[in-house]
């Protein structure tokens, strides 16, 4: 009996038995660096764009990684357990943007636009690679 076929072998760091929780660790540092920096950016457009520093809500804005390769930024909830109470008004999203002529800075959602914007890979590329190397 013949028998037709092939066999492929992988070698090589990346198929080492740790390699898994090498890559799931680059995978967190790169989403914990991710969150810092739409932090800090979220953070600037209140100094920066809008002429005010608000300093407590300023402070409260946090960029987390929470577990599970997800991150979070927001205005208090990860750090201290609840967001700023005013915070969903500066923001622009509040039942009372629509009562009064502000409009929010929606510094959020211009944090979150950038970032969808960028190539990821400046965030991903070098701790994937110290993981495989």
């Amino acid at each position: 009996m013949s028998k037709t076929g092939f066999r492929i072998i992988a070698t090589g760091k990346l198929f080492n038995l740790n390699s898994e929780k090498k890559l799931k660790s680059s995978f967190e540092i790169a989403i914990t660096k991710m969150a810092q920096v739409t932090e800090q950016r979220t953070k600037k457009q209140l100094y920066k764009t809008h002429g005010v520093v608000t300093g407590h809500l300023r402070r409260s804005i946090s960029g987390e990684y929470l577990g599970g390769l997800k991150a979070q930024v927001d205005a208090g909830l990860a750090r201290q357990g609840a967001n700023v109470v005013y915070a969903s008004w500066v923001e622009g999203v509040s039942s009372r943007n629509k009562r009064t002529s502000f409009k929010g800075y929606q510094m959020f959602e211009n944090s979150k636009n950038q970032l969808a914007k960028e190539n990821l890979d400046k965030y991903f590329a070098k701790p994937i690679k110290e993981a495989i190397d």
